[in-house]
């Protein structure tokens, strides 16, 4: 009971806090289902995630781990086949940074940045969150994880929590600083007699028998120079009855680049007899501390001790009472980008893998993702996905999504990044960024031009506007050559936050700071801009998002002030009174919520709907806007909340909304996604990261796929989709079919019935024809689930499917077989 009520005292009870989820095959997707052609099914999630990055790596039970900073993806040493694990998988969090597998007794242990875990042992994923839902006055990062038996110390910025990998549930917490006080502690390592603990303030030891949850019993190590000996320590191994342990100068110091490793023999500690430093330098000559150690591990069933530092991974073999340096990776991992400039793998750690193959290592390297080297040959093993998981604005034409991927937050500011754009084709990824696009900055925003898959356009907060064709750069627009302006605090800063095309082929783009916040590239490639300078726009003003709407008016977004509604008539009239107005919270002047304005959407009734930090809003009649006087402000919707009238979203920020084939509107924001009918009035869908795999609550971008019904959702923690029963409408009835079709014994999903016109009719009867159910289209298809009206499963036969327009103008058949 003593132990039970320590650990209460930094951490709450673990049974309440564990949640399991069985992984069936369903949940680790092997890559190769991800194909472009690949059946999603209704209600099925979709992660586009890199995979190209991984922090730590493990290895156990015939898979080879790797935690990427995103998620986690394993290698199978049998197959050789790669399969991911992130929520939509089973697990249970984002931004996994370390990985340990305990091949004790067959446990993987997976540390999230937020010091979230999760456990998995027997296919099956346990969630302890203790740790990260714990409310202490210090930080709760977990810097390690190490094994002693059943036994996992995971070593965190407070102290020492020990997890039983066996009994599943947390043993012990220690928090050894000196009065009990908290310490970092980065490293733990136990033989069972003595434990060592490498903390911020030292190297700690304690009789492993004690009551380790007494500060007390941990001292400093004595036999260290004195110059160590309170000073921070990163590393500490058990390896062939000796403990290694690395002083790290880089905590102390984050120029320092002279870390000492020890050894202890049981009896007395010395310096580590070899040092492994950079490749250029002679080997083992003093001063050994010329080196930066990452990571130390001791893989004791392969007798191998491996160090990694700022130059790579060496490999120590101990025998014949000394330690040889058998290997070295670093300097023999070559790779180039697509700009021909050589890729430092920067190597986070490695793991000896000879269930690949005598002497094969997988090195877990930031740059370059998990590689599989045995010294002479590399191979990156990569999962196709997005070159990072950045994402400010999606466009969709056909089966290509390009991808603008530096968020600029909701003030604007710039990210100083240069990582080009994502390019997805029909799912296969292309990462474009080559010179002289890599020295673009803050791409935010893109459009495709002429509904061309093959044309599109991405702005810049800085360097203006960079034009494509065929997923190459075309041109990069600027004030020096279009009519775009810079910034009149700057000579070149060209800041781009909203483009738009219309159906006349114009390209409509958004120019910040200036007078001139608009630019029309022509069709024949000239240019003309718009000075809307007047109360209350001025050079200093913003300039965001940009839709054309039915009504060829041009929408620009105002961020602080509202919006200017434009009608050039079709000529590129220069604005006046009578072709322009602008938006604002003042009543008979648009009376917007609120000036905080985020996103713009024209709907299919065409429609405006608006989304500010007080919620979305809706101009009913927009093309009244600039003819008329009054009459025109915007709308908030009023629902029916148990009997009294609320605002709807009142209290959200609303970053975006587009409009499926239903006329239903999907909203973004920091609270997750929302899914809306036609009107606003009822609410479908709300998911979160609690009830859904969402990434992240923080929903920055959505876009819709009317051809699959796919809903791209873009959060601050990368890029997934959501497969809707929602489809466009075809304009006629097109190539109508059913999927599954035959529907086999055991199905419970969907049927699936194309090629739908809006709002189409559907009968369904037996073979005699009696009607057994009727339904409407959604968008372009109709659901049913091979039920009757009483909903009861329908018995065995061929059913008829007669589908007819609104209007009866227009019919198909189609037939399904059903084998219950």
């Amino acid at each position: 009971m003593a132990i039970k009520k320590q650990l209460l005292r930094y951490l709450p009870e673990p049974k309440f806090m564990k949640i399991n989820k069985t992984l069936l095959s369903l949940f680790f997707v092997a890559v190769f289902c991800c194909a472009a052609n690949a059946q999603y099914k209704i209600g099925q999630w979709v992660d586009y995630m890199p995979y190209n990055s991984a922090v730590s790596v493990t290895h156990g039970g015939g898979k080879i781990y790797a935690a990427t900073g995103t998620g986690v993806f394993s290698l199978n040493a049998g197959d050789n086949s790669l399969e991911k694990m992130n929520k939509i998988y089973g697990l249970n969090d984002v931004e996994a940074t370390i990985v340990r597998y305990n091949s004790y007794n067959n446990t993987l242990i997976i540390i999230y940045s937020n010091s979230n875990i999760d456990v998995v042992k027997n296919g099956t994923v346990t969630n302890f969150s203790d740790i990260k839902s714990k409310n202490i006055t210090t930080s709760k990062t977990v810097n390690n994880v190490s094994f002693y038996h059943e036994f996992a110390y995971i070593c965190c910025d407070f102290g020492l929590v020990v997890f039983d990998t066996e009994r599943l549930e947390f043993k012990d917490t220690y928090i050894i600083g000196n009065l009990g006080a908290y310490l970092a502690v980065y490293d733990a390592a136990s033989d069972g007699t003595i434990i060592f603990a490498a903390t911020k303030k030292g190297l700690k030891q304690a009789n492993a028998a004690s009551n380790l949850s007494n500060y007390q019993n941990w001292s400093l190590v004595s036999g260290l120079p004195a110059s160590v000996q309170s000073k921070a320590f990163n590393s500490v191994v058990k390896f062939n009855n000796h403990f290694i342990a690395n002083y790290s100068a880089v905590l102390e110091s984050a120029t320092a680049m002279q870390d000492t490793t020890y050894l202890f023999d049981g009896s007395n500690w010395s310096l580590f007899p070899k040092q492994f430093v950079n490749p250029n330098q002679s080997p083992n000559v003093p001063p050994y501390q010329s080196y930066v150690v990452k990571r130390i591990l001791a893989d004791e069933s392969n007798q191998k001790l491996i160090i990694t530092d700022q130059w790579g991974l060496g490999e120590f073999i101990y025998s014949g009472g000394t330690y040889t340096n058998s290997a070295n990776f670093g300097s023999n991992i070559v790779f180039y980008d697509q700009n021909n400039n050589y890729m430092w793998p920067n190597i986070a750690e490695g793991v000896y893998t000879p269930e690949l193959g005598t002497g094969t290592y997988c090195l877990a390297t930031t740059a370059l993702g998990l590689i599989k080297t045995d010294g002479t040959t590399n191979h990156r093993l990569l999962i196709d996905g997005p070159d990072k998981n950045y994402v400010s604005q999606m466009a969709i034409c056909e089966d290509k999504m390009v991808v603008a991927p530096v968020f600029l937050t909701e003030i604007w500011y710039n990210q100083f990044k240069s990582n080009g754009v994502f390019i997805n084709n029909a799912g296969s990824w292309n990462n474009y960024n080559k010179a002289p696009l890599n020295s673009v900055i803050d791409i935010n925003c893109v459009a495709y031009l002429n509904k061309n898959p093959n044309h599109y356009f991405a702005g810049s907060w800085g360097d203006g506007l960079c034009e494509f064709r065929n997923d190459t750069l075309h041109a990069i627009w600027s004030n020096n050559n279009s009519s775009l302006q810079p910034a009149t605090t700057t000579t070149s800063s060209v800041r781009i936050n909203g483009l738009a095309a219309d159906t006349l082929g114009n390209l409509w783009v958004s120019n910040a700071f200036t007078t001139k916040l608009l630019s029309v590239r022509k069709p024949d490639e000239t240019w003309v801009n718009f000075n809307f300078s007047g109360p209350p726009i001025s050079n200093q003003s913003m300039a965001g998002k940009v839709i054309v709407d039915k009504n060829n008016q041009k929408w620009i977004l105002i961020p602080s002030v509202g919006f200017i509604v434009y009608d050039d008539g079709g000529t590129y009239a220069p604005p006046t009174a009578s072709n322009h107005k602008k938006i604002t919270t003042v009543s008979g002047a648009g009376g917007l919520p609120s000036s905080s304005v985020f996103s713009i959407c024209e709907d299919k009734e065409g429609d405006i709907w608006i989304g500010t930090d007080k919620g979305p809003a809706v101009f009913y009649s927009p093309e009244s806007i600039i003819s008329n006087a009054s009459g025109w402000d915007c709308q908030q919707i009023i629902i029916d909340n148990n009997g009294i009238a609320k605002i709807l979203l009142e209290t959200e920020t609303v970053w975006d909304i587009v409009v499926d084939g239903e006329n239903r509107k999907w909203i973004a924001t920091k609270t997750g996604v929302y899914c809306l009918s036609p009107d606003g009035q009822t609410q479908i869908h709300h998911f979160t990261t609690a009830n859904s795999p969402l990434f992240s609550d923080y929903v920055i971008d959505l876009e819709y796929n009317g051809k699959t019904g796919d809903i791209f959702i873009g959060t601050l923690q990368g890029i997934q989709s959501y497969r809707t029963e929602v489809i466009d409408a075809f304009d006629e009835f097109t190539d109508v079919y059913s999927y599954p079709n035959p529907v086999r014994p055991g199905y419970e999903g969907p049927i699936v019935i194309k090629g739908m016109v809006s709002d189409a009719v559907i009968k369904i009867t037996d073979i005699t024809g009696a009607l057994v159910y009727e339904t409407k289209s959604k968008g372009g298809q109709a659901i049913w689930y091979g039920k009757n009206f009483r909903g009861e499963k329908v018995a065995s036969g061929v059913y008829v499917v007669f589908c007819a327009s609104g209007d009866g103008e227009q019919k198909k058949l189609t037939k399904i077989l059903v084998v219950n």
